[in-house]
């Protein structure tokens, strides 16, 4: 079972991460504005990204959406440990498309 943390805890201290592609559907039209996707994502007993959702709408169907899952699968983590237990915990990420 999922916890979502009641201690602070950061992304920027278990994840290693690299910038997001911007996704080819959209440069091939032309389409050159900052889009931010919200995702509400999983990371398992062993540190891995399980599920993912998408949590920010109204996004441009131009593969934003497949770009910011992708981005957040890739996305390295410890295993989490609370109370001396191995948990699997819940956490929300914005991943910024820069053009």
């Amino acid at each position: 079972q999922a916890e979502v943390p009641p201690y602070p805890t950061t992304l920027a201290t278990l994840g290693l991460e690299d910038a997001p592609r911007y996704p080819r559907a959209a440069r091939s039209i032309g389409f050159n504005k900052v889009v931010r996707v919200r995702v509400k994502f999983l990371v398992g007993l062993d540190g891995q990204v399980e599920t993912t959702e998408i949590i920010t709408r109204n996004i441009p169907d131009l593969g934003f959406k497949e770009a910011a899952v992708e981005a957040v699968k890739k996305m390295k983590f410890a295993p989490i440990y609370h109370q001396g237990r191995n948990i699997k915990v819940y956490f929300q990420k914005t991943i910024v498309f820069q053009p």
